[in-house]
């Protein structure tokens, strides 16, 4: 979630600065804050600190261009991860170098072309608002379930019990197929669990939604087995519980590190 962005000159002076929150700050406090901390650490480290965390849900990301002495500060979300932060300011540096070097004037850096240049840097580069990753998430999901449940159905009937006709009971199942029915199901459940939740990590981009939507998925699943011609593997299901509680959560987590590495969070819905 870019929250603000600043421009300015490795002696201090601001040349651009936009604020995409509500909260406000106070520029000149940030800036000299911003230049000191990029100058001190150059000189006395050799090279410049880029990570600050902020607190309150909110971290620095600086850049410097060296060349042409232009430093690009960022404050975004702790959850976004740094270094897409640092290329997409990395980026809108040197376009805005390429535009307004070597003089800089302040009336040539204009808000409008400033928006157009910044926009163009975030684009593929910012998840959906909230509701919409909701929403997408479950349009995704829902089918899905309905799917893969009718397809681990399928796959068990016909490499377990292929030879037989009609339906199968509870007592068959436990005697003559459940070693095969649990082999089987072990894979094709990481399949139905895993696939799905990375999924919704990678959209949702929220470790407490993920969690949220794993079990609601589950649920889900397991009333698709209910209702289903063979809910005798609902059993089947529920013999896998803890296994399938860290498919869901694992997948989820990796989903959501994969999608915040690709994208920033929305600032505004």
């Amino acid at each position: 979630m870019l929250k603000s962005i600043y421009i300015l000159q490795t002696n201090g002076v601001l040349l651009y600065s936009e604020n995409f929150m509500e909260q406000q700050y106070d520029d000149n406090v940030l800036i000299g804050f911003f230049a000191s901390t990029a100058n001190f650490s150059r000189e006395a480290l050799e090279s410049v600190v880029k990570f600050v965390d902020l607190g309150e849900n909110n971290k620095l990301i600086l850049e410097t261009n060296s060349e042409e002495k232009i430093i690009g500060a960022a404050i975004v979300s702790s959850k976004d991860n740094n270094e897409l932060v640092s290329v997409i300011l990395s980026d809108i540096i040197q376009d805005f170098i390429d535009d307004f070097s070597p003089d800089y004037d302040q009336d040539e850096i204009s808000r409008g072309n400033m928006d157009r240049l910044i926009q163009e840097n975030l684009k593929g580069k910012t998840g959906f608002s909230l509701p919409i990753r909701i929403i997408l998430t479950w349009i995704i999901l829902v089918p899905m379930a309905i799917i893969l449940t009718i397809l681990n159905i399928w796959a068990t009937e016909y490499l377990v019990i292929s030879s037989e006709r009609g339906f199968f009971t509870l007592e068959q199942v436990l005697t003559r197929t459940f070693p095969q029915v649990v082999l089987i199901s072990f894979v094709e459940l990481i399949v139905v669990f895993g696939l799905p939740n990375l999924i919704s990590g990678y959209f949702m981009m929220d470790l407490k939604l993920i969690t949220l939507n794993s079990g609601i998925y589950f649920a889900l699943i397991v009333l698709s087995y209910f209702l289903s011609v063979q809910p005798v593997l609902l059993y089947v299901i529920l013999s896998f519980f803890p296994l399938i509680f860290m498919i869901s959560l694992g997948a989820g987590y990796i989903g959501f590190r994969i999608g915040v590495k690709k994208k920033l969070l929305k600032a505004r819905a």
